[in-house]
């Protein structure tokens, strides 16, 4: 599937396939697809501890803005604009933890945490229904431009596409710290499906 399937467990996804996360199949399972009101998606970011905000523009938080900024650029529309206030934000980027933080109810048995990985939880006030994103991306990775490619693969993720593990050219295809993507890959390229589906869902036209 282009987006990730899930069923929502007290207000936790559990995905069926598709993410570092993969809980298996469950009854009812749906599209992640956000409600069209959350649109722009506000992006949040924490500094390693987890305490100190990363307001936009601030050392630290680059390769996350820069990533912010390309998924507009290839979307073709605002998906996504950069905050400082992770309270009311519908994304937020935890940099730097994932190196420590395994993700919850993660399969195989798993010890250690991938470079990393994206979760959704959904709440319902009201009958209004929001959507949230928590992102966790390596600072260790070595390099800015590594940073900038998990940045961007998570928060893919974020916006519900599943990965696309038969097209190593896609920003969406899943990797490890062992491959050489960092040296090898040239662009975080939006496929012509994924993009089309974005479009579809969260661009005015």
């Amino acid at each position: 599937p282009v987006l990730l399937e899930v069923c929502w467990e007290n207000g936790e996804a559990r995905y069926v396939e598709g993410t570092e996360v993969d809980n298996g199949p469950c009854e009812g399972a749906e599209e992640l697809v956000w409600p069209t009101s959350q649109v722009p998606f506000a992006v949040a970011a924490y500094a390693p501890g987890g305490q100190d905000i990363l307001p936009p523009g601030a050392p630290g938080r680059e390769a996350l803005d820069s990533a912010i900024r390309d998924i507009n650029q290839q979307i073709g529309c605002a998906t996504m604009r950069a905050s400082a206030d992770p309270l009311s934000a519908a994304m937020v980027a935890h940099l730097g933890e994932a190196v420590d933080v395994l993700p919850r109810r993660m399969g195989g048995g798993a010890t250690k945490a991938p470079i990393g990985w994206a979760y959704h939880n959904r709440s319902d006030s009201g009958g209004h229904v929001s959507l949230r994103c928590n992102l966790h991306v390596r600072s260790n990775i070595g390099s800015l431009r590594g940073e900038y490619l998990v940045a961007h693969h998570e928060l893919l993720h974020c916006l519900g596409l599943a990965h696309d593990p038969d097209n190593p050219a896609s920003a969406i295809y899943p990797f490890t710290e062992d491959d050489t993507m960092w040296d090898t890959m040239q662009a975080a390229r939006i496929t012509d499906a994924d993009r089309a589906r974005l479009r579809a869902l969260y661009c005015e036209d």
